[in-house]
């Protein structure tokens, strides 16, 4: 495990990549690979080769997320289909489709032929995959605003590690939690107050305007009678 957090730490600091996300899809992705009988030296290749396209092509956030969900999903499922190389991968990370052809030796045409066919499968095929990804993504730039962003994240994930201030911050985050649904209960409650209490005067003015119009069709009847009565 030490081993492995080391490994995710330099990976994000190299790719300026959120720390949280990394570690998250590592795991499930380890998970699947060890079930194939992929070795770790062989994960934390293709790992690092997918990190590294990522951070090419810009992704970050959410979708950075989908596409190592994607890897873990090709890796879990035993063979590469076309649903997660083309539409999750592919669509996200341009080369993906060239590199895995490379991988295979073959055109993307005939690629496409495999994929359906299920000709593909992914412990053999991913690590390849990964030295292609490699090659064709070369030289990349890691110093940009949103690197600039995933860094100083992970710096502080790394701060409340180091002075073991995780669990007071937690604290303090589930106080201002429950503090701020405190406020949302009250506010609630003086909204239901003051609410009902305009209801209740306007229910009121109904009722008083209704007397009244009551008490005047009574009196202009009663006067009515008596003109006739007059008459």
């Amino acid at each position: 495990f030490g081993k492995n957090m080391n490994y995710l730490t330099n990976l994000a600091q190299q790719y300026g990549q959120d720390l949280n996300t990394l570690t998250t899809n590592f795991a499930r992705f380890s998970a699947a690979s060890n079930a194939a009988g992929v070795s770790l030296e062989e994960q934390k290749k293709i790992y690092s080769s997918m990190t590294k396209a990522i951070t090419a092509f810009g992704l970050g956030g959410e979708e950075a997320n989908l596409t190592f969900m994607a890897l873990g999903q090709m890796m879990s499922k035993g063979k590469i289909s076309s649903e997660e190389l083309r539409r999750q991968i592919g669509e996200r990370i341009p080369i993906a489709m060239q590199a895995m052809a490379n991988a295979a030796g073959v055109t993307i045409q005939q690629l496409d032929k495999m994929l359906k066919n299920g000709d593909i499968y992914s412990k053999d095929i991913l690590p390849r995959f990964a030295e292609e990804l490699d090659k064709l993504t070369g030289s990349i730039n890691v110093d940009n605003i949103e690197t600039s962003v995933n860094r100083l994240k992970n710096a502080f994930i790394k701060l409340t590690d180091d002075l073991k201030i995780g669990e007071f911050y937690k604290k303090i985050v589930d106080w201002a939690t429950k503090m701020l649904s405190t406020l949302q209960k009250s506010f609630a409650t003086f909204a239901l107050v003051v609410v009902g209490g305009v209801i209740g005067k306007i229910y009121n003015a109904f009722v008083a305007l209704k007397n009244s119009v009551i008490a005047d069709n009574a009196k202009i009847l009663a006067n009515k009678i008596k003109a006739e009565e007059q008459a």
